[in-house]
């Protein structure tokens, strides 16, 4: 809200990453997956919100830990790959990601936030652990129908584009009204998973998502 305030903007229309990382930490515990990875993709970006939400949505503090994962019982950890933009080569991405796995077999669940790197990890076929992505696409969405991708976090783009153009046409046109009271707008997070998944392959395909 600070840093809205102190642009002149009316509102910000998009996805608040902590809320995210806090429905994704729920959607876990609901799945029984309570003891958490959360593969950080590019080492300096400002993604931490979404590990810190996912540590809240899970309820073990308010941020999520680097380090040891625990060896069982509920927890969050943090593991940022090394190369400068794994994303670029999830390949190499995904053996760091099992090498830590191995080394802490506590863990149930991984939560990548990055799709290169979701679905990389779900072609290394890592047992009996739940995969979770942020930002889907289409190969993200074939893993959910098919299984092996518990959910996705999708911060739906059309309406982060098509809201904003509403707002501001109704501040022009209708006496100055604002909506978001200076605070943002989430368009997200939606979790896609089974139930919803068809749904929204139609919306992309409509060009509404």
């Amino acid at each position: 809200a600070a840093d809205i305030a102190a642009s002149g903007a009316l509102t910000c229309v998009g996805q608040p990453e902590q809320l995210a990382g806090q429905a994704s930490g729920q959607r876990f515990k609901q799945l029984g997956a309570t003891n958490v990875l959360c593969v950080i993709h590019q080492s300096g970006q400002n993604l931490l919100d979404r590990c810190n939400g996912l540590a809240q949505g899970l309820g073990v503090g308010s941020t999520c830990k680097t380090g040891t994962a625990p060896t069982k019982g509920p927890g969050c950890t943090e593991l940022t790959l090394s190369t400068p933009n794994a994303a670029s080569n999830p390949q190499q991405a995904v053996a760091q990601v099992t090498s830590y796995l191995q080394s802490h077999p506590g863990i149930n669940a991984v939560m990548t936030l990055n799709n290169a790197i979701g679905t990389a990890v779900v072609s290394s076929h890592p047992n009996n652990l739940k995969v979770a992505t942020f930002d889907p696409n289409a190969e993200v969405l074939n893993d959910i129908k098919a299984g092996t991708m518990s959910f996705a976090v999708d911060q739906q783009q059309y309406l982060q584009g098509y809201l904003p153009i509403v707002i501001l046409d109704l501040y022009k046109k209708h006496e100055g009204n604002t909506v978001g009271a200076g605070t943002s707008v989430p368009t997200g997070p939606l979790l896609i998973d089974k139930t919803n998944v068809s749904k929204v392959q139609a919306a992309i395909a409509a060009g509404d998502d």
